[in-house]
């Protein structure tokens, strides 16, 4: 009897085992891929640039670059897709070195109604800027409305500046197809503990998010 057990107990041993061998076998040190829920939707197959993965809407509305550094929530009530809609949150694993956390929302619309275009602007504007003023560009076919501001709260007050900034913790676009049909919002948020960390990879920053918005492509 007591021999029987001891073959139990060793037979588990070695599958339970096995299993992280198999896991660490499969961990790719890689925050992107080694999120299971965020893989489904990145094709490796296809080169983008430097750390990023090619993302592709579950929607198949849109395709875009994801940065390897972030995964997508996967709870419900943070992630939704539909033929017209798409909203993704994402995040890092906690604070990077410089004690930086980011996050990004994308929120894709094809419902086309009538002045959604305008509607999204106006609640990024006022959002994340003080001026009411956004910048626009065109890259290949689309239309690129961005912005990037400081937001910092005084005692209760919420402190929005985008006119005179030395560096950013908050970079927002719109990006809009060719007859406004298709819209991709972003909103890329830095959480920093203090200026120093904020102003500290303001370059790498913008990169990214630059990254993120003009590379976006509608279907």
């Amino acid at each position: 009897m007591k021999k029987k057990i001891v073959i139990s107990i060793l037979t588990v041993l070695i599958v339970v085992g096995g299993i992280f061998v198999v896991r660490g076998f499969t961990q790719t040190g890689v925050t992107a891929l080694d999120d299971s829920f965020t893989r489904e939707f990145l094709d490796e197959d296809v080169e983008v640039g430097d750390g990023f993965y090619f993302y592709e809407a579950r929607n198949g509305k849109y395709t875009m670059w994801f940065p390897e550094d972030f995964y997508i929530s996967d709870d419900p009530s943070l992630f939704s897709s539909s033929e017209h809609f798409e909203n993704l949150e994402i995040y890092q694993n906690g604070k990077d070195d410089s004690g930086l956390e980011r996050t990004i929302q994308v929120i894709y619309d094809g419902n086309n109604y009538e002045n959604d275009k305008q509607f999204r602007l106006n609640s990024l504007l006022e959002d994340f800027s003080s001026s009411g003023e956004i910048n626009t560009e065109e890259v290949d076919g689309n239309t690129i409305y961005y912005g990037s501001s400081y937001i910092e709260m005084n005692g209760k007050e919420r402190v929005v500046n985008d006119e005179d900034q030395k560096w950013s913790n908050r970079y927002y676009a719109l990006v809009s197809n060719h007859n406004e049909s298709k819209l991709l919002e972003i909103r890329y948020r830095l959480y920093c503990e203090d200026e120093e960390s904020c102003a500290k990879n303001q370059e790498n920053e913008l990169l990214l998010f630059n990254n993120l918005i003009k590379n976006v492509k509608f279907f």
